[in-house]
Formats: structure tokens, sequence, C-alpha cells
């Protein structure tokens, strides 16, 4: 009998494990040959989930994204947080618990900016559309339309991760979170004290 492959499934483990390559090797020093011989199969099996290396570049974007959401929301149903100081803490939490996966996006979006420059990452729609996603998914679950503390609460994450990456992790992750917790629940609160939607 025939094995069954389930090629969603599959189509998956090759996205998560070519980001890993992306962040180790970088996207340049990468061909669908080394991917392929990486991965142990063929360039014809690669080649039958992705058309070319900036294809399989769009769909780590576009599946990191949906991947991230859905353990997100799990992740989130369990800690059954429900005032917003609960809430921007559990973010956190849970950017702590997953910073070694999250630094390997990063990696991977800087090596794409080098080898294609900051205004074909400005214009690229697939990632402009998933830190849209990202941005969206943070105001619906803490229950803001303040856009701007909202795009502040996530550069933030981007750049406490990024700076414990350069210094070895010496900056205390639960302290700067603590921290800014405090100030954004506080400056959400002020600007709309009754905005807040428990929203699940």
């Amino acid at each position: 009998m025939p094995k069954i492959v389930d090629h969603n499934a599959y189509r998956n483990e090759i996205i998560q494990i070519v980001t890993s390559l992306f962040a180790e090797h970088g996207y340049a020093a990468l061909g669908m040959r080394d991917i392929a011989k990486a991965l142990g199969v063929s360039k014809g099996t690669l080649y039958h989930y992705f058309p070319n290396k900036e294809a399989l570049f769009q769909a780590v974007c576009e599946t990191i994204v949906q991947l991230d959401l859905a353990a997100f929301a799990a992740y989130h149903e369990q800690a059954g947080a429900t005032t917003l100081q609960e809430r921007v803490r559990t973010v956190l939490r849970y950017c702590a618990e997953q910073e070694a996966w999250l630094m390997q996006q990063y990696l991977v979006l800087m090596e794409y900016v080098r080898v294609n420059g900051p205004n074909e990452l400005r214009q690229n729609r697939i990632i402009q559309a998933a830190t849209d996603e990202y941005v969206a998914a943070i105001a619906q679950y803490l229950g803001t339309s303040d856009h701007t503390a909202v795009t502040a609460f996530f550069v933030f994450l981007t750049g406490l991760i990024f700076q414990r990456f350069f210094d070895g992790g010496a900056t205390d992750f639960d302290g700067m979170a603590e921290w800014f917790s405090a100030v954004l629940s506080a400056s959400l609160a002020h600007a709309d004290p009754a905005g807040f939607r428990n929203t699940s």
C-alpha cells in the first residue's frame, strides 16, 4: 500500500526547517540544491512544493505568521488572562519562551534585507502583510484600537529580543517586560479608560 503523505503538514515541516537553515547559513548562501540536500530530498521534490527560492522565502513568511498566531492562541487560552496588564504580560511571557525561534525569524529577515536592500523589504507585500497581521493580532488580544501603542509594543519586543541576542542574554527579559507592561497598561488605560475589552 502506498504511503499517504499529508502534503500540508510536510510543506509546513519544510518551511520550519528552511527557516533554521536561512538563519544559520544566510539567505544568499543557500541555493535550492543546498536546501534539498539539507532536507534529504531531491530537487524535484522541493520544486514540487516551491518553484524557486523567492517563493520558498515568501512561503516561510506567510506560514510562520499562521503558526505563530495559532501557537499564541493556544498559549493565551491556557493563560486565562483577563485584565489588560495580565494580557500584556501574557504576550511578553510567550515571546520570552519563544525567544530562540523569534530570533531565527529576525535573522532571516535581516539577511534578506542585506541581499535585497531595505526598499525591497518595504515593497514586499508578503512581509508587510505579515507585520500587519502581528500588529492586528496584538491589538485584538489587548482589546485596543490605539495603533501607536500597539506598534510601540511590537517595536519594543523586537528590540528587546535583538538586544538580548547582541549581549548574550545579559539584558533581563523579565525585568524589562515588567517595566514595559506597567508603562503600556497605564498608557492604554489613560488613553481610553473604558476601551479595554475582554476579548477571547
